[in-house]
């Protein structure tokens, strides 16, 4: 008895010292790049590091907790079926941006302003590093905390605190980049959007159980390559993709039960 609470008092000590990290780290990151030499190349650079950094403490953190990898997609698979989906996805976004464009008179390439390495890194690196630890890890940790008060509301909980950590996680990065204030209409004009944008990644990582699709969404969101920056319509769209996906996976998986008792019954 007394092994098993030492182990969920580690695990819980794992959690938040993951929190924690992931609070202290854009705080240094910000203070310590005025300091370095500064260029759109050594941007970029500074921020698939910082990227790679997070990613650490999310994969040091599911490796000691209760998290595995595969339940949160990170597999051959779950990369498979990311860029299966996410081709589909962002094919119906360009046709229906190219389709309203055509109409209101705007030409396409105004969606795609982003320069390439700004595609690459946010696509490769920043959404995937913050996906795996704000979705993969502390949102699928919170559901398993909150557990005894029913699946649901683990659930609800669980979306509810990580948008809330991932809302303030990016307060250092707008006061730094965008020149938030701190006040509460400051606040408010930024943090909202980024709660509301973290509750819908965290139903989208509910229903689709895989955190690299999650990464490339909200990478694509980021580069502006899914709509403008802070849009949140291509995470609805999204939605719409992987309920079709799992409306496929319980035909195949009724087919497949079906034509197992049929064969049982021919077999009696």
């Amino acid at each position: 008895m007394q092994q098993v609470q030492n182990q969920q008092s580690q695990k819980a000590t794992v959690f938040f010292a993951a929190v924690i990290a992931a609070y202290l780290f854009p705080v240094i990151l910000f203070s310590v790049t005025p300091l370095l030499p500064s260029s759109v190349f050594f941007n970029y650079l500074y921020t698939a590091i910082g990227s790679l950094a997070l990613l650490s403490i999310a994969l040091l953190a599911i490796r000691s907790d209760t998290v595995t990898l595969e339940e949160i997609g990170w597999s051959a698979k779950g990369l498979r079926q990311a860029v299966t989906m996410i081709a589909i996805g962002w094919a119906i976004w360009a046709a229906l941006t190219v389709s309203v464009n055509f109409r209101m008179g705007y030409p396409f390439s105004d969606n795609f302003e982003s320069p390439l390495p700004k595609i690459l890194v946010q696509w490769l690196f920043v959404g995937i590093a913050e996906e795996v630890l704000f979705r993969g890890y502390i949102f699928t940790k919170l559901t398993q905390l909150f557990v005894k008060s029913g699946r649901t509301w683990s659930k609800v909980a669980g979306t509810v605190v990580s948008s809330l950590v991932f809302a303030t996680y990016h307060i250092p990065q707008r006061i730094s980049v965008v020149g938030m204030e701190l006040t509460p209409d400051g606040l408010t004009k930024q943090m909202l959007p980024l709660f509301l944008a973290g509750a819908l990644l965290a139903w989208l990582f509910l229903r689709s159980q895989n955190v690299l699709f999650v990464g490339l969404v909200h990478g694509g969101m980021n580069a502006s390559l899914l709509g403008r920056e802070g849009d949140l319509a291509p995470i609805v769209l999204f939605l719409v993709v992987v309920e079709i996906f799992a409306w496929r996976r319980r035909q195949q998986v009724s087919g497949a039960e079906f034509a197992k008792l049929g064969y049982t019954k021919n077999v009696v």
